[in-house]
């Protein structure tokens, strides 16, 4: 029996993953390339840092990758797609689907509706319904692909280099804080560019979130301080 679910990522998942860190600089042009650093653009041989940096900075990565995406994502759709040219069923489904969000609007926040249920999205009854487990394995999978964008945009090679135990550490701080807050953690930050494990972790324990969060941050704290 296999433990596996809707936020284990697939064989074909794993194949690509190397891939969509690339796409997502390409994507990103000169600043995404820039923030990545050596992964894109290595220290040439006997090249000293300050002379790596000045090279880094006055280099630039044409965006042609995103022009491209956008002048062709919308072609399949250059014309209205005739659902009931190409499946009746779809375009019924495709009615009730105008008809329900008509009905009962379509929200990203949570609400208390006419009954005084508390409601999400289209008409969904938290308060008695709730979300089922691939619901929530949805939305915990979506907002760990957030959390490790916002490390990477953070800490860059020094994240992608680290041990998987302060990867995940780093993880579970963008995942609580989100990337405003943690990036307000100046110290912690600068001691994970210099590497200097340690001292992030120190500086993890003496904050605010840390009396907030009591054992969560003594485990990020350990798990920093792990190779």
């Amino acid at each position: 029996m296999h433990d596996d679910s809707i936020a284990t990522p697939g064989l074909a998942h794993r194949a690509m993953a190397p891939e969509l860190d690339l796409i997502a600089d390409l994507m990103g042009g000169t600043a995404a390339m820039q923030r990545a650093g050596q992964r894109w653009l290595p220290r040439e041989a006997n090249e000293s840092w300050t002379a790596w940096r000045a090279r880094l900075h006055r280099s630039v990565l044409f965006n042609g990758m995103a022009r491209t995406v956008q002048a062709l994502a919308g072609r399949p759709f250059a014309r209205p797609v005739a659902l009931a040219d190409a499946n009746p069923a779809l375009a019924k489904l495709a009615a009730l689907l105008r008809l329900l969000t008509r009905h009962e609007g379509r929200r990203p926040f949570p609400y208390l509706d006419t009954a005084g249920k508390l409601t999400i999205g289209v008409g969904r009854n938290l308060t008695d319904r709730g979300l089922s487990s691939a619901e929530i394995d949805l939305l915990l999978a979506n907002d760990i692909a957030a959390a490790r964008a916002a490390c990477r945009r953070l800490f860059g090679d020094s994240f992608d280099g680290a041990s998987m135990a302060r990867r995940h550490a780093l993880v579970s701080m963008a995942f609580n804080l989100g990337q405003t807050r943690l990036a307000g953690f100046k110290k912690l930050r600068a001691a994970v560019l210099a590497g200097d494990w340690d001292l992030a972790a120190a500086e993890a324990l003496d904050s605010r979130w840390a009396s907030q969060t009591g054992r969560r941050a003594v485990e990020v704290a350990a798990l920093l301080r792990t190779v």
